[in-house]
């Protein structure tokens, strides 16, 4: 799970994967965007440490990658990222080691045809080593690569998969609002945004489960809705701006200041008849709605 250590945040990605799905490549896209920002519109991460090769089964062939990245908006926030090679075949034991503390999943799904019965395995290995806590309890974000193939796997064909494996909700279940979104790339072709994209959709998903749901996939009745219409001129300023807020989320600081407003709500207030989570939901949502509004003015005027 997410880590506060001397006021500094960790989070733990793993970019998981059949063998030659392109996970090592996403990562060092994500490490070459992250080290030439300046180049790279949008990318709101910077390397730490040079990305990091380290052998499981030197006699396979066998690694997984290791990469640090820290966020350029709230610099006490560091994601850890690593990948796995999801294979049932191969040892277990250290799969399981891997994934320990994960707190956040990028299946990267090799678009080939002729894999699609891997892919297959390696989705249902990821569901037992998970132990059930996809979507529940760990954000899981899919990259389709390879999509440049003639034979190419389609999006829609993942979507259905997903569904089958009952990583894909109804409208109807709670945990539809947390459906995982696929990011179709060539991981060849430059710029693969998607690769950071997918990384950056995971991430504030951690966000999320962490501050609203407290290591759960939050509920429809914690997770603040705002009926907004954005006008198109500003779309990009405001995904921006709502980017911010996962990340501003994610700060211990702005965590323990929401704690203590609720405290001294509970204290100022005669107890409500509704429990105290439902309390500090509503409380929460009143104070955001209040920032996104404030923002939005800003956001009218400048336009």
């Amino acid at each position: 799970m997410v880590r506060v250590s001397l006021e500094k945040i960790y989070c733990k990605i793993l970019f998981w994967g059949i063998s030659g799905a392109g996970k090592n490549t996403a990562v060092d896209i994500l490490y070459h965007m992250a080290k030439n920002k300046e180049e790279n519109d949008g990318v709101d991460i910077r390397t730490t440490l040079p990305n990091t090769r380290i052998p499981l089964i030197p006699d396979l062939g066998l690694f997984f990658d290791r990469g640090v990245f820290q966020s350029t908006k709230k610099e006490n926030v560091y994601f850890h990222v690593y990948t796995c090679q999801g294979d049932p075949n191969l040892s277990t034991k250290w799969s399981k080691n891997l994934f320990r503390g994960t707190d956040g999943i990028v299946f990267v799904f090799d678009g080939q045809q002729s894999k699609w019965d891997e892919n297959v395995a390696s989705l249902s290995f990821l569901k037992q080593i998970t132990a059930g806590k996809l979507l529940e309890k760990i954000p899981l974000t899919v990259l389709l690569t390879k999509v440049d193939l003639p034979d190419a796997v389609k999006p829609t064909d993942v979507t259905e998969l997903l569904k089958a494996e009952g990583l894909l909700r109804d409208p109807i279940d709670a945990l539809s609002a947390w459906n995982p979104v696929i990011f179709d790339a060539n991981l060849l072709e430059e710029p693969a945004t998607n690769a950071y994209k997918a990384f950056a959709d995971c991430a504030q998903r951690v966000g999320m489960y962490q501050i609203i749901g407290g290591g759960n996939a939050p509920t429809s009745e914690k997770t603040t809705r705002i009926n907004l219409v954005i006008p198109e001129s500003l779309k990009s300023e405001w995904e921006r701006f709502s980017g911010e807020v996962v990340h501003a989320s994610m700060s211990q600081m702005i965590r323990d200041a929401v704690r203590e407003y609720m405290k001294k709500m509970q204290q100022s207030k005669p107890e409500p008849e509704s429990n105290a989570e439902d309390t500090d939901s509503s409380a929460l949502e009143k104070m955001i709605e209040k920032i996104v509004s404030k923002k939005l003015d800003a956001m009218l005027k400048k336009s």
